[in-house]
């Protein structure tokens, strides 16, 4: 499994490189289930959006008040919990490979914050 934050789809300014390692994974995935199918293994990337991390409490409030401004339903960050139960259904569901799936609520951000 790996991780790639939401990043790679809607990078904020000064992000280029960060944007483009994380879509660097998203672009790995199918060819990697690809190469590694003759020997079982399955490659999922989940692309979580904002979480409620240690890291959201030294965020600036206007920083955390732009994020907040564009979730969609449910309005708030994601729970690690959640994040726990994707990775759970992943592991249950054998036929999900090759896949990307944004975490996300629905919600996208802006080009700035």
């Amino acid at each position: 499994m790996v991780l790639s934050f939401s990043t790679q789809f809607e990078g904020q300014p000064g992000q280029v490189a960060y944007a483009a390692s994380k879509g660097a994974l998203v672009s790995m995935t199918l060819p990697m289930a690809r190469d590694l199918e003759p020997h079982g293994i399955r490659v999922v990337t989940i692309s979580p959006s904002a979480f409620t991390t240690p890291m959201v409490t030294i965020m600036k409030p206007k920083v955390r008040e732009g994020i907040s401004r564009n979730l969609l339903f449910p309005r708030r960050m994601g729970e690690p919990r959640e994040f726990g139960q994707t990775v759970k259904w992943i592991l249950e569901c054998p036929y999900v490979n090759g896949e990307t799936i944004r975490l996300s609520g629905g919600s996208r951000f802006p080009g700035k914050l």
